[in-house]
C-alpha cells in the first residue's frame, strides 16, 4: 500500500542521517565513558557476546568429553573447573546481563519516549562494573580455575585450593551492576514516560523490564551478602558455613536460592517482553490479553520469591515445609501459562510472516513450554527425590534458562539490529540460523531427559556404557548448536560492515522506537513523538516508495514530560530557559529531584536487604548456639558501644539542621553542621578503631585468627577498664568486685601468676559438687581446682563460687547464664566462638565502610556548600546525602543491641 505521506513531515528519513548515536562522536573515550543508552547498550552486547561464545566453547569442550566414557582429551579436574567457569560466565556474564543490559539500555528509553535513562552517569559505572567482573573471572581462569561448580556450594567452597575468592569477587561485582542496571530501569519507566503514557499504554517488553529491575533490586542484595560471607570464611576461616568450625551449609543453600530461583525469572522475564513484541508484530495482529500478560510479568516476580526452597527438597527440611514450596512452586505455573496461552491466541488467524525473528519466537514458544512442563515434575516431592541431581535437572534448566533466553536474545537482535545499527541483514541467512538452533538445542538437550530418567548423574567426568549412546547424539546436537549460533553472528556482523541502509521501520513495528530514524539520533527524536497504544496497527502504513512503514499521525508530541524545548535538543548543553543544574534528559527540575529522591529510596531498600541478609545469618546462629553469644558478648566493650551510638545520633540530627538549612538557603549555617557531621563520623570511626585495636591486641579475631589472650570478665589488674589491659583493656567493675571478694583476687592472681607453674595441679580436674546438687557452691573460701587446658585453649580460671562446670570446650547455655557476668571468666570458652567474632567483624566492618563512604560525600557536600551551590531551588544533592546518612544511623541502632546488649 503506497502513501503520500513525506517522512520527512514525521521526523523519519529513508536514510540514516547524517548525526546519530554511531557519528556523534569518536575515539574510543568517547565510547568507553559514553554516557548515551544506545553505546552503553552496545558495549554491553559485545561483553555478553564474547562471554557467551567463551562459555560455549567450554561447553563444547566438556560435551566432546562426555562423547565416550572415560578421559577423551581433558582430565577429570579439568572437566571440573570447565563446567564450573561454563556456567559461572554463562549465568552471571551472559544470561543475566544479557537481554536487560543490552537490548534493554538500547530500547527501553526510546520506547519510553524519552532522550537518555534517568541516570545516565550511574548507567555506565553499571557497564564498567560488569567489565570488571568479567575480568576477574578471567583471572580465574590463569589462576587454575575453580571447581566447585556455579552455585558455590559450602562446605566444598571454602576447603578447596582452587581460586574460589577471585570467582566469588567477580559474582559480587556482577550483582552490584544489575542492582543498579534494575534502579534505572525502574526509575526510568516511572519518571520519564510522557504524558498520555500510561501504564497500560507501556510496550510488553518495558513491562517485564520493570518485573525484571523489581527483582534485581529486591533479591541480588540477598546474593551479595552471601557472596561476602562465603569470601570472608574462605579466607579467615570463620566457620559461618563449614560444619566442622559450627557453621551451617543448609543456610548457604537457603540463602543462595533465596536470589537464585528469582534469578531464573532475571533471565527469562526479559525474554518474554521480546517474545511479545516479536509476535505482535511479525503477525500484524494487536496482542491478545495484554492487561494479563503484562500482570503475570508482576505475578511471575512476585511467586518468584516464595519458591526457593522446591530447590532443596532432598537437604533435610520437613516434609511440611517441602509441601508448601512444592504447592507454590505450582503456582508459577499459571501466569506462565497465561502468556503462552496469549501469545498463541495472537497468532490464531494473524498474518504471520516467517521473518527469522519469527523463527526464533516461535522456537522460544516450544523450548519454554517443554521446559515449563519438565519443571512440574521437579516440583513434585516424590518425583524430585529420583531426578534431583541428574541430567533431567540438567535439561530442564537449560531450556528454560538457556533456550528461552537465547532465542529470544537473538530473535530480538534480528528484530532490532536495522534499528540499532541501520543496515538490513540477509534474511535468508538469519532463517537457517534459527533453524540451526532450534534443531541442534533439542537434539543437545531432549536426549538429557532420557538420561535423567535412567539415572545419569549429572557433573560426572566418567559414566557407564549404557549412556554412551545418548551423551553422543547430544554431543553432536551441541556442535550443530553451535554452528546456528556463528551464523546468526554472521549474518549479523556481515549486516553491520557491508548490509544495506535499513529504513526507520521495515518491519511494520508500532512502538515509539519505531518512530525515529534508524539508527536513532544522539536525543532519539527530533521532534516528540505522538503518543498511542503501543500495539495499535492502524498507526503506521506501508510507503514502497521507501519500502518501508512510515507514521499515519505526524503530528509532534507538543506537551511531554521528558522532552525539553526544540532549542536544547540533539546537545548535552542548555539554552538560555534550561536551569543549569537541570540534565538534559530531564523536562523540569521537579522531575529531576523526583528522580533522584525515588532512585536514593531504592538504593536504600537495597541496602536494608543488604544488611537483612547479615541479619539473618545472625538470628540463625544466635538460635543455634545461643552459648556462643552470651559468652563471646562479654568480650565487647558496651560503653564504647554505647557512646558511638549517641554519636551517630547526634550526627543524624546535625544532618537533619543541614538539609533545613540548605532548604532555608542559609548558607553558614549549612556548612556548619555538615562540618558537625563529618566530625561525628570521624568520632564513631576513631572510637570504632579503638574497639578494633583492642580486639586485635587481645586476640579476639575472626576465624583463624581468634586466639584469646584471656577470659570474658578476667581482671588484668585494678583500675583497668572493661576487662582490658594497660592499653585500655581493663574493667572498672570487675576490679571493684575483685576488691570485694577474695575468690575474685584468687583467680585474677591464678590467671596471670599461676597458670604456667601449677599445670600440674590443673592436671589433677575440677573438684566435684555435692552429689546431687549440681550448683552446690563450696565453703567460703574454699577454691575449686580448674580443669587441664590445652595451650590453645582461651584462659579459663577456676571456678572459685563452686559451680560445677562442663569440660573446657563444652560450656552450655545453662552454666553460662548461672555464672553470670562476673563469674563468666569461670565458665570454658564454648566451641566455635570464632563464628562469633566473624560476624561481629563482618557486621560493624559493613557498617564502618559505609560510614567512611558517608565521610567522603559529606566532604563533596561541604566544598560545594562553602561555594554556595545549594539554594532553596536546588539543594536535592543535601537532601539525598541526608537519607543515605539516617540509614547509615538506623543500622547502627540494631547492630548496637544484637551485639553489645541482648545477652
Amino acid at each position: 500500500m503506497a502513501t503520500d505521506i513525506a517522512p520527512q513531515k514525521s521526523g523519519i528519513e529513508p536514510h540514516p542521517p547524517a548525526d546519530n548515536y554511531l557519528t556523534h562522536s569518536s575515539g574510543i573515550s568517547s565510547w568507553i565513558f559514553s554516557l548515551d543508552h544506545k553505546r552503553i547498550g552496545l558495549m554491553y552486547l559485545i561483553g555478553v557476546t564474547m562471554a557467551m561464545m567463551m562459555g560455549g566453547v567450554f561447553a563444547l569442550i566438556l560435551r566432546i568429553e562426555l562423547f565416550t566414557p572415560g578421559k577423551t582429551i581433558i582430565s577429570a579436574d579439568a572437566y571440573n573447573q570447565m563446567f564450573t567457569l561454563h556456567g559461572a560466565i554463562m549465568v552471571f556474564l551472559f544470561i543475566i546481563p544479557g537481554i536487560p543490559a543490552a537490548l534493554g539500555n538500547f530500547i527501553l528509553p526510546i520506547q519510553l519516549g524519552a532522550k537518555d535513562v534517568a541516570f545516565p552517569r550511574l548507567n555506565l559505572l553499571s557497564f564498567h562494573l560488569w567489565v570488571m567482573g568479567f575480568c576477574m573471572f578471567i583471572i580465574t581462569l590463569f589462576l587454575g580455575g575453580l571447581d566447585t561448580g556455579w552455585t558455590f556450594y559450602a562446605p566444598y567452597s571454602v576447603t578447596t585450593n582452587t581460586s574460589v575468592i577471585s570467582a566469588l569477587t567477580g559474582a559480587f561485582i556482577l550483582g552490584f551492576s544489575s542492582i543498579f542496571t534494575g534502579l534505572n530501569f525502574i526509575v526510568t519507566t516511572h519518571v520519564l514516560r510522557p504524558k498520555g503514557m500510561t501504564w497500560f499504554k507501556l510496550p510488553l517488553f518495558i513491562w517485564a523490564l520493570y518485573a525484571t529491575a523489581v527483582i534485581q533490586i529486591l533479591a541480588t542484595p540477598v546474593l551479595a551478602i552471601t557472596l561476602l560471607l562465603l569470601m570472608v570464611e574462605k579466607a579467615t576461616g570463620i566457620g559461618v558455613f563449614d560444619p566442622a568450625l559450627g557453621g551451617d551449609p543448609v543456610m548457604f543453600q537457603h540463602f543462595f536460592w533465596f536470589y537464585s530461583h528469582p534469578a531464573v525469572y532475571i533471565m527469562v522475564l526479559p525474554a518474554m517482553g521480546v517474545i511479545s513484541e516479536l509476535i505482535a508484530t511479525y503477525t500484524r495482529k494487536r496482542i491478545f490479553g495484554y492487561s494479563f500478560i503484562a500482570l503475570s510479568s508482576v505475578g511471575i516476580a512476585i511467586i518468584g520469591f516464595l519458591v526457593w526452597g522446591h530447590h532443596m527438597f532432598t537437604s533435610g527440611q520437613s516434609k511440611l515445609v517441602g509441601m508448601v514450596f512444592s504447592g507454590i512452586t505450582f503456582t508459577v505455573a499459571i501466569p506462565s501459562a497465561i502468556k503462552v496461552f496469549n501469545w498463541v491466541a495472537t497468532l490464531y488467524k494473524g498474518s504471520i510472516r516467517l521473518t527469522a525473528s519469527m523463527l526464533y519466537a516461535l522456537a522460544f514458544l516450544f523450548l519454554f513450554t517443554i521446559g515449563g512442563l519438565t519443571g512440574l515434575y521437579l516440583a513434585t516431592l516424590s518425583v524430585d527425590v529420583y531426578f534431583h541431581d541428574t541430567y533431567f535437572v540438567v535439561a530442564h534448566f537449560h531450556y528454560v534458562m538457556v533456550g528461552s533466553s537465547l532465542t529470544a536474545m537473538i530473535g530480538g537482535l534480528f528484530h532490532w539490529w536495522p534499528k540499532m545499527v541501520g543496515k538490513m541483514y540477509n534474511e535468508t541467512v538469519g532463517q537457517i540460523s534459527a533453524i540451526l538452533v532450534f534443531c541442534g538445542f533439542n537434539l543437545t538437550f531432549f536426549p538429557q531427559f532420557i538420561l535423567g530418567c535412567q539415572g545419569m548423574p549429572r557433573r560426572y567426568y566418567n559414566y557407564l556404557p549404557e549412556y554412551e549412546t545418548w551423551h553422543q547424539v547430544s554431543t553432536i546436537g551441541a556442535m550443530t548448536l553451535g554452528l546456528g549460533i556463528l551464523m546468526a553472528s554472521g549474518c549479523l556482523m556481515h549486516a553491520l560492515l557491508r548490509g544495506r541502509p535499513a529504513v526507520a521501520n521495515p518491519w511494520g513495528g508500532t512502538t515509539l522506537e519505531w518512530m525515529c530514524s534508524s539508527p536513532p539520533p544522539h536525543d532519539n527524536f527530533k521532534t516528540p513523538p505522538p503518543i498511542h497504544d503501543p500495539y495499535d496497527e492502524s498507526v503506521v502504513v506501508y510507503d514502497e516508495a521507501i519500502g518501508g512503514y512510515v507514521p499515519t499521525d505526524t503530528t509532534p508530541q507538543t506537551v511531554s514530560h521528558t522532552q525539553s524545548e526544540p532549542g536544547s535538543e540533539g546537545h548535552e548543553g542548555h539554552d538560555d530557559h534550561h536551569p543549569p543544574h537541570l540534565a538534559h534528559h530531564f523536562a523540569s527540575p521537579e522531575q529531576q529531584i523526583y528522580s533522584g529522591k525515588m532512585g536514593m529510596w531504592l538504593f536504600l531498600v537495597q541496602e536494608v536487604l543488604f544488611f537483612s541478609g547479615l541479619f539473618c545469618a545472625y538470628a540463625v546462629f544466635r538460635a543455634n548456639h545461643p552459648e556462643i553469644f552470651i559468652y563471646a558478648h562479654h568480650y565487647l566493650d558496651t560503653k564504647l558501644g554505647a557512646i558511638n551510638t549517641c554519636v551517630l545520633l547526634f550526627s543524624s540530627l546535625t544532618m537533619a539542621w543541614a538539609v533545613r538549612a540548605a532548604q532555608k538557603d542559609q548558607r553558614a549555617l549549612l556548612v556548619i553542621m555538615l562540618t558537625l557531621t563529618i566530625i561525628c563520623g570521624f568520632t564513631f570511626m576513631g572510637i570504632k578503631y579503638v574497639e578494633y585495636s583492642h580486639k586485635w591486641h587481645d586476640g579476639l579475631l575472626w576465624g583463624n585468627y581468634y586466639n584469646p589472650a584471656y577470659a570474658p570478665g578476667e581482671d588484668h589488674g585494678a583500675g583497668h577498664e572493661e576487662w582490658h589491659s594497660e592499653e585500655g583493656h581493663g574493667s572498672a567493675e570487675h576490679g571493684a568486685a575483685e576488691h570485694a571478694t577474695d575468690e575474685h583476687a584468687t583467680e585474677g592472681e591464678h590467671a596471670e601468676g599461676e597458670h604456667a607453674e601449677g599445670e600440674g595441679d590443673h592436671a589433677e580436674g575440677a573438684a566435684p559438687a555435692a552429689e546431687g546438687d549440681a550448683e552446690a557452691a563450696p565453703t567460703e573460701g574454699e577454691e575449686a581446682p580448674a580443669a587441664e587446658e590445652d595451650a590453645n585453649q582461651p584462659i579459663t580460671p577456676a571456678n572459685a563460687k563452686g559451680t560445677q562446670l562442663p569440660p573446657p570446650g563444652e560450656a552450655t547455655q545453662q552454666s553460662i547464664l548461672a555464672a553470670g557476668p562476673l563469674g563468666i571468666s569461670d565458665v570454658p570458652s564454648p566451641k566455635n566462638v570464632q563464628i562469633f567474632f566473624g560476624i561481629y567483624f563482618v557486621m560493624t566492618g559493613l557498617h564502618g565502610l559505609h560510614v567512611v563512604i558517608g565521610i567522603a560525600v559529606l566532604f563533596w557536600l561541604l566544598r560545594r556548600a562553602i561555594r554556595g551551590d545549594f539554594s532553596r531551588e536546588y539543594n536535592a544533592p543535601v537532601d539525598l546525602v541526608g537519607l543515605y546518612w539516617h540509614l547509615v544511623d538506623l543500622v547502627w541502632i540494631y547492630l548496637f543491641p544484637l551485639l553489645y546488649l541482648i545477652h
